[in-house]
């Protein structure tokens, strides 16, 4: 990840409707912006870790803030997808830490869309480009990440590129008045 920078352009595509897209690194200027994409997916009370709160811009600039470190030190991968200079979706892969050496191995994906840009192919987009990315983080052999029950075409679009449910923990969130159980899943690079 040595070649790559806060802000770099990695490619474009255009989304099924014909959009043009930007697939970039994140930078530190975005922490405005993703604060307004955060809020709106929280008020949408999505398949997120938000559910109704507001993240300040503070708590946001501190958050790309440990994004961008990790990224320098060579543990996170942050992108960004813009259309029209407006972030569309986040995703990343953040290398697993809490076990010091014995899980480094460990790349965990969080990706989001904006709703009204769902179904365009971002996320499989963004997934693609982090799974081709992944390889060039150093140590990083799987890649793991975890879904909602219900969420099924994230589920659908994480089967396509590869990964296998290899794991579910009951009840684990709560959303929209139900528990739902955590799906496990993973594929090697």
């Amino acid at each position: 990840m040595a070649d790559l920078r806060p802000g770099q352009v990695l490619r474009e595509f255009k989304t099924k409707s014909g959009f043009p897209a930007t697939l970039r690194i994140l930078q530190e200027h975005d922490a405005s912006e993703l604060r307004d994409y955060m809020n709106r997916l929280s008020a949408e009370d999505t398949f997120v870790a938000l559910s109704g709160e507001k993240v300040s811009l503070e708590e946001e600039e501190k958050f790309v803030n440990s994004l961008l470190k990790k990224f320098a030190a060579g543990d996170c991968l942050p992108i960004v997808c813009e259309i029209n200079k407006k972030p569309v979706s986040i995703a990343r892969i953040n290398r697993k830490q809490n076990m010091r050496k014995r899980s480094r191995h460990i790349g965990t994906i969080v990706i989001s869309v904006r709703k009204e840009y769902r179904g365009e192919g971002i996320g499989k987009e963004c997934m693609k480009e982090l799974i081709s990315r992944a390889k060039n983080i150093k140590g990083i052999n799987i890649l793991k990440l975890t879904a909602f029950a219900e969420n099924k075409p994230a589920i659908r679009l994480y089967e396509k590129c590869g990964f296998e449910i290899v794991g579910r923990l009951p009840r684990q969130y709560l959303y929209k008045g139900k528990y739902q159980d955590n799906i496990i899943m993973q594929r090697g690079i």
